[in-house]
């Protein structure tokens, strides 16, 4: 819902999070890529296909923006540089999988620890403790 709402009212925004360049119904989700502002391309990218219109137009070949239609005719570029965005993005993403993985390492661990360190009732009943 997110991205639907994100691609209605600010959909340069979305371009650059993305880092799609030209208006496409089957463009890939990026994983990973570095946006070159000057060719107007990714030199290398790591993608899903198709991968994009999911997330913004929920439906497999939806038509998502791309940068290219945030330009003049005389050339003038009407969005920041993508690299900063695109880069923001990734790493906003990767610090909450980060924290998630990390949360879940300590739930684990503090269960194995539990595990190995708790006296259960049945080890009181052997020693008649109650």
């Amino acid at each position: 819902m997110r991205g639907l709402n994100t691609l209605e009212y600010q959909p340069a925004k979305v371009t650059e999070i993305e880092g799609n360049w030209e208006t496409d119904p089957n463009i890939p989700l990026l994983l990973l890529a570095i946006p070159n502002q000057g060719t107007r391309s990714n030199n290398f990218e790591i993608a899903i296909p198709n991968g994009a219109p999911l997330i913004l137009k929920h439906k497999a070949n939806g038509l998502a923006p791309g940068h290219n239609d945030f330009v003049l005719e005389d050339s003038t570029i009407m969005h920041p540089r993508v690299s900063a965005v695109f880069f923001s993005f990734r790493i906003i993403i990767g610090t909450g999988v980060a924290m998630l993985l990390l949360s879940w390492g300590a739930c684990v661990a503090a269960q194995v620890w539990r595990g190995r360190h708790a006296e259960t009732a049945i080890d009181r009943l052997r020693r008649n403790e109650f």
